[in-house]
């Protein structure tokens, strides 16, 4: 009998890992999307600079890329308002829109610890979902 050798196998290629400058600007061009170019809080358009507020701050990676966790927000006032309020009329913003479960299964998230890269990979996989790649 004869071994077939490993090398020969067939190799999947993996798609590349973005880096986090490429994930980051994918990841608020999704969201500005999604929200269709408008302030979520104060409901101005692309006249304004707009931005992708992340409710749980962009150091947790679990969060980071997640959808729940982030809206567009023009800069002045909305955006630079609410991360000065984040337990006060913006929690109460999220809690309105994600209701008490989804708002709490988010902050779970939020406190789990998760690797960067693999937090790009996971916002990868929706993306190849959402579009079809």
């Amino acid at each position: 009998m004869i071994k077939k050798l490993s090398y020969y196998k067939k190799r999947v290629k993996k798609p590349k890992t973005w880096s986090s400058k490429i994930a980051d600007t994918k990841f608020s061009k999704w969201i500005m999307e999604r929200d269709d170019y408008k302030c979520q809080k104060c409901g101005h358009g692309q006249e304004r600079h707009l931005t992708c507020s992340h409710f749980w701050g962009r150091t947790r990676s679990s969060t980071r890329y997640h959808p729940d966790n982030c809206l567009t927000l023009c800069w002045m006032p909305c955006h630079v308002k609410w991360e000065k309020e984040k337990q006060g009329e913006y929690e109460d913003f999220m809690r309105k829109r994600l209701g008490e479960r989804g708002y709490n299964e988010l902050k779970d998230r939020a406190n789990i610890s998760m690797k960067r890269v693999d937090a790009i990979r996971e916002f990868q996989n929706i993306i190849n979902q959402v579009y079809g790649y």
